[in-house]
């Protein structure tokens, strides 16, 4: 069938970059370089210009095709309680919903809300989501949210659980939304176990001495060792050590009051045993102000770098584990192995010093020489390194301090007081507490909050199990030395 004529309202229009010509009248418009028709209308939704293709260059069917789209514009349009609402930029509702929050009678933590709505406004620039409207697509959300290429876990924790609560807000008591569009989400599924990990006491053991090892070898002004030994005995969250000064060591009590938490986020007793008493006395010696534990430098600690600094003491206590039998142990030389397993790129790590314009043909071979051992040496113990290392998280000395204590039969309610995990039921766990029944036939229990109940047995179960495993471990290595010296 020929194509029926133009009309005489049609009219030419051309913009810069674009080719095509507007039917007017019509809502529709031909691509001169393919001549098909197309359908345009402004989106209420969205408040952007939205344009369909009719598939045909015959005017009569492209005009049955635009009735049909806009058929469904108007459906569209049936469906929506406001036009205004879906146009809204997102980024003064995220501020708002957070305010909200903040206004509530228990509010959550100020450093909490801080840190969760950078990770929503993450989330929403990840996505490019800028208004509501955007929020509709959930099919094109799943689709680049998954594209991240991230973990199943951070994808759920990090991106869906934040976008969809706030969507819910919005939708909240028709607060600025009539529906929740992220309401019909598949949820992405993950395994909650095994993010974290118990260490072995002969692995924590390795890791205090390769703590030493480091101090030496980074020049270190203040050592690390008993910020580890905090963490394993008192067992707190990382951030409330880190938040401590010297004021909130109780000398008398023998404790470090770590605060009362809020919520189900409980701060722990932070009892600490005699020998770890000591030494953090030892540590503090004349200070009276300040931070409780340092940063190398002499700053406050910080949780990044406390994280970075414990995966490289438990790297270099693994490469010590899996040292070739063959070769005598070499302090430097594993350092130089370690900061290549450490590395992305998994190439070897070997410092160089001085002018290298001025560096010696014989030196740069010598250098050469070093780096092929070292790469030679990582890749030898990598498969089995990478194994040990999964994992390895500062959260996870909470865990260990758990594990350890039970094994020693410490009772579960005082392990908890002491970490700050608020019991559950509670019925299981207070059973082993439970006190004789009166004569009036009342069963009565423990209050958890009773002076009678100490978490200082559980630092102390926790200590025990550590000197016994640093003992075997410098037992080792004094064979190891001598057995080395004998055969030299």
């Amino acid at each position: 069938m020929a194509e029926p004529e133009d009309t005489p309202c049609t009219k030419k229009r051309r913009r810069p970059g674009r080719r095509e010509t507007s039917l007017e009248g019509t809502g529709l418009y031909r691509d001169t370089r393919t001549g098909v028709l197309w359908w345009r209308r402004k989106d209420p939704l969205t408040g952007k210009r939205d344009k369909k293709t009719t598939d045909t260059k015959i005017l009569e069917y492209a005009l049955k095709k635009a009735q049909e789209f806009d058929d469904e514009l108007e459906k569209k349009k049936a469906g929506i309680k406001t036009y205004d609402s879906w146009t809204q930029p997102l980024a003064p509702l995220v501020a708002e919903w957070f305010q909200d929050q903040r206004r509530q009678d228990k509010p959550p933590q100020e450093r909490w809300l801080k840190q969760k709505e950078r990770i929503l406004t993450r989330a929403l620039g990840a996505l490019a989501l800028r208004t509501a409207a955007d929020l509709t697509n959930v099919g094109k959300i799943d689709g680049k949210l998954k594209a991240l290429g991230k973990p199943d876990a951070t994808l759920r924790r990090r991106y869906q659980d934040p976008l969809k609560q706030f969507s819910g807000w919005l939708a909240e008591n028709g607060r600025y939304l009539e529906r929740d569009p992220l309401a019909v989400w598949k949820t992405i599924q993950y395994e909650a176990e095994a993010i974290h990990r118990a260490y072995a006491p002969d692995g924590m053991a390795r890791a205090l001495q390769a703590s030493d090892w480091l101090d030496v070898l980074h020049h270190r002004k203040h050592p690390l060792r008993i910020v580890f030994e905090l963490l394993l005995v008192t067992a707190p969250r990382m951030e409330a050590l880190a938040e401590r000064d010297v004021r909130h060591y109780l000398r008398d009590e023998r404790r470090i009051d770590y605060g009362a938490g809020t919520g189900k986020k409980l701060r722990g007793q932070g009892k600490l045993d005699d020998k770890t008493a000591a030494a953090l006395e030892a540590y503090l010696g004349d200070r009276t102000e300040g931070p409780l534990v340092l940063s190398p430098r002499g700053g406050r600690v910080e949780k990044r770098n406390l994280l970075r600094w414990w995966k490289e003491t438990y790297s270099l206590a693994t490469v010590r584990e899996l040292w070739p039998s063959s070769l005598d142990w070499d302090l430097p030389l594993a350092h130089l192995v370690n900061q290549t397993l450490l590395r992305k790129s998994g190439e070897a790590w070997v410092p160089e010093y001085g002018n290298p314009d001025l560096v010696s043909v014989d030196t740069r071979k010598a250098r050469r020489a070093l780096v092929a051992r070292v790469q030679r040496l990582a890749d030898e113990v990598r498969p089995a390194w990478e194994v040990r290392m999964a994992r390895v998280t500062v959260h996870s000395f909470r865990h260990t301090h758990q594990t350890w204590a039970r094994a020693a039969n410490v009772d579960q309610v005082l392990i908890n007081l002491q970490v700050g995990w608020k019991a559950s039921a509670g019925r299981d766990e207070f059973e082993s507490l439970r006190v004789a029944a009166s004569t009036t036939g009342l069963s009565r229990y423990l209050d958890s909050r009773s002076k009678l109940l100490d978490g200082r047995r559980s630092a102390e179960a926790v200590r025990a199990l550590l000197d016994e495993a640093l003992a075997v471990v410098e037992c080792q290595l004094d064979d190891g030395s001598a057995a080395q010296r004998q055969e030299a």
